[in-house]
């Protein structure tokens, strides 16, 4: 005959093998209608997407074309001046008839010293500057959405985990009720296990809340509706090592987004210098003047003028014109010589927290969480026993839901970083950081990767 003991313990084991194989049937069911693993492919197909309709897109796209429309109309050749006169007396004496009573002339001023080609030269320098202006907005928006991806990503795995936990505590509920029922289990047991699987549920729904505001903030960047339904989304798996070097850098410094605006705002600068170089010669015009009598038509007199302005009196002006479009030169090459230092720093900072990440992901899914479950498996076969390892049962939960979140937190963190160095790189998607892993970095630092914008005016 049986003892109520070992009844207890083979029911136990029944029930934990009935819970297994229901929850085997669930995992496959969700194999296969499972989240889709965030790759660089979707992250372009939805910066692509968003690029059309992005409001901060758009308004860079229309300050670009302004300052186009700016550029197309300098005018190489001023408008013509027209001038009428007409003399009035009472009566037509000899000198009105022989002056004549009508004048009439044409001025038109030369586009001498190249002033309109500084003019032009200027103007499409901050055209530059604004298409450049334009590609570092849709990097910009590229980064967020694939940081929005990871985080959408990621809370879509810490609600696996934390529902895998529920049932974990629901498997273990059930032999813990089985076991006071039959009088080998404690009250304590009992209490602990339904308080650990409240605060679990819990934190399941602020988990899903939390899922709920990072794909709003997606539909947000993409400009559709917050509550647009997106599908589910996994972490990829964690990234290879990424170690700082020099070429890295270097590749930054040369393409970084902002600071390739900031180079162009130095020519731009510049160009200025030049425009006010020019200002400060002498504006020459060109004009012919005509007189004839109103009563029989007749031509009195022609002449030709030529006119010529005197800069000479405001030479000071002009000199501290250049002065100051000169010291906007200085000024902006400064900023960007601080910028790139600036640039530089943030390469090296991104570089190690990347590499934290990465270390303390492995730490986590390949020591501290096979030690977690091997202590789970140990506690929970003795104390379905009926043998009192329940604190090392509870313990070994912890450890591993700690081990799970903690390594899924560091994977996530680890690829929006990897977005932050796509940008602050230039680059075009995290594929293109492959070529430092592979050890390629020479060839790297003198590809230029970034893609070029097609409004540039031709020179």
């Amino acid at each position: 005959m049986l003892s109520p003991l070992y009844k207890y313990s083979l029911a136990s084991l029944l029930t934990l093998a009935a819970i297994a194989l229901h929850q085997g049937a669930h995992v496959v069911d969700a194999e296969t209608v499972g989240p889709e693993i965030v790759t660089t492919a979707q992250i372009q197909a939805y910066a692509d997407r968003a690029r059309s309709r992005n409001p901060g897109v758009k308004a860079r796209e229309a300050e670009a074309a302004a300052v186009r429309h700016a550029a197309s109309s300098i005018k190489t050749w001023e408008d013509p001046m027209l001038k009428l006169s007409g003399t009035q007396s009472s009566s037509d004496g000899p000198i009105l008839r022989e002056d004549g009573d009508l004048g009439y002339g044409l001025e038109q001023k030369l586009p001498l010293f190249g002033k309109a080609r500084a003019r032009i030269a200027a103007a499409e320098q901050e055209w530059k500057s604004a298409d450049l202006a334009v590609e570092y907005q849709v990097q910009i928006l590229r980064r967020e959405i694939a940081k929005a991806l990871f985080r959408v990503a990621l809370e879509s795995e810490r609600i696996g985990l934390v529902s895998d936990d529920i049932g974990q505590l629901d498997l273990w509920l059930a032999i813990a009720e089985r076991r006071h029922a039959a009088g080998t289990g404690g009250q304590i047991e009992l209490l602990r296990l339904r308080t650990e699987r409240s605060k679990a549920r819990e934190l399941l729904t602020t988990r899903q809340a939390e899922l709920s505001h990072e794909e709003a903030t997606l539909n947000g960047l993409l400009n559709q509706d917050v509550e647009t339904q997106l599908p589910r989304y996994a972490l990829p798996p964690i990234s290879q090592a990424l170690p700082y070097s020099r070429a890295l850098a270097d590749l930054a410094v040369r393409f970084e987004p902002k600071l390739r605006i900031m180079h162009q705002q130095t020519a731009a600068a510049e160009a200025r210098v030049e425009m006010a170089r020019r200002e400060r010669l002498p504006e020459v015009s060109v004009g012919i003047d005509g007189r004839q009598y109103s009563r029989d038509g007749g031509f009195r007199e022609g002449t030709f003028t030529v006119g010529l302005t005197l800069p000479w009196l405001n030479r000071q002006r002009y000199r501290h014109d250049i002065l100051r479009a000169r010291s906007d030169v200085e000024a902006t090459r400064f900023d960007t010589a601080d910028y790139q230092l600036k640039v530089r720093e943030e390469i090296h900072l991104l570089c190690v927290k990347i590499d934290t990440a990465r270390r303390e992901a492995l730490l986590y899914q390949d020591e501290i969480l096979p030690r977690a479950e091997a202590m789970i498996g140990s506690a929970s076969g003795t104390w379905s026993a009926g043998l009192n390892s329940f604190n090392d049962l509870i313990e070994g939960r912890r450890l591993r839901t700690e081990a799970r979140l903690m390594r899924t937190q560091a994977v996530g963190e680890q690829y929006q970083m990897l977005a932050e160095l796509v940008l602050s790189c230039g680059l075009a998607d995290l594929d293109a950081l492959d070529m430092f892993r592979a050890g390629t970095q020479g060839s790297a630092a003198t590809s230029p990767l970034p893609p070029k914008s097609t409004n540039s005016p031709k020179p």
